[in-house]
């Protein structure tokens, strides 16, 4: 009986690659909740405006057209969820900046004026990350409280860019 060749590198199957997908939480669900309302359901580099859309019961955070668009991607805690790394953009725009970076980074810099090294700053801070995780139950409750405080904002009329406040 003739044995068989030892699998090379070559003739070994691919494994299945493992997702990237970083996993959204109710941190994240609440905080996007937060970045789109501050905006008035407007994408800020268009101006194309979306109906809201929360069905805070399935954790759907809103139209799926209009996306929480992170410059410091959320992979970094420390600004995972910081207003200063968030803007609302629609799905064309999302895309735009993430296949154009320097555009991006012009478009964040002009918005930002000098509060551009703060966030690049808090970026780079672990301590900021690592108290996140931490605390991100809290978090989540802090981003679900501050949409409560922005929709009755607008209840009473309030139109218009509503800016909240952050975790940390």
């Amino acid at each position: 009986m003739k044995s068989m060749p030892k699998p090379t590198k070559a003739t070994r199957p691919k494994k299945a690659k493992k997702s990237q997908k970083i996993k959204t939480l109710d941190l994240d669900l609440w905080f996007s909740i937060c970045v789109r309302e501050r905006s008035d359901w407007t994408c800020q580099h268009c101006g194309k405006r979306y109906p809201p859309t929360i069905s805070e019961w399935t954790g759907n955070p809103g139209n799926p057209a209009l996306h929480c668009s992170h410059f410091v991607g959320r992979a970094n805690y420390s600004v995972r969820v910081d207003p200063l790394n968030a803007e609302a953009h629609c799905y064309g725009c999302h895309s735009f900046f993430e296949q154009n970076p320097h555009e991006h980074t012009e478009w964040i810099k002009g918005r930002l004026g000098s509060l551009y090294g703060v966030l690049i700053e808090k970026a780079n801070n672990t301590m900021i990350g690592k108290q996140v995780r931490h605390e991100k139950q809290e978090a989540a409750e802090h981003y679900r409280k501050q949409y409560e405080i922005m929709k009755e904002q607008r209840e009473r009329g309030k139109v218009g860019r509503i800016d909240f406040i952050g975790y940390i």
